[in-house]
């Protein structure tokens, strides 16, 4: 009787144990994206900026510059500015417009 409930409760600790190791792994780390909704825009255009993979309520730091170094990035509009990652750890942010 005691070898039964002996096994028994060895059967009941290591499932116990494997499911705390499974609930305590890591969860896989998202590597962060930025996306726009056009490969290339005219001077003026507005674009939409899609952000996928930060953590839920990370702040990101946004900034636009010119790929082409023959044109400075000056003015307000290269300006960095701050969005906040919602709780699947995207955001969208509708509207930068260039010069």
């Amino acid at each position: 009787m005691l070898s039964r409930s002996l096994r028994s409760f060895r059967s009941f600790f290591t499932m116990a144990f494997a499911w705390l190791l499974l609930a305590a792994a890591p969860t896989v780390a998202q590597t962060p994206t930025l996306t726009t909704d056009q490969a290339d825009y005219p001077p003026g255009a507005t674009c939409t900026l899609t952000g996928a993979g930060f953590a839920p309520g990370e702040t990101v730091r946004m900034q636009v510059l010119h790929a082409d170094p023959s044109h400075p990035s000056t003015g307000e509009e290269h300006d960095p500015w701050y969005v906040t990652a919602d709780g699947n750890g995207g955001f969208r942010w509708p509207g930068y417009r260039g010069r």
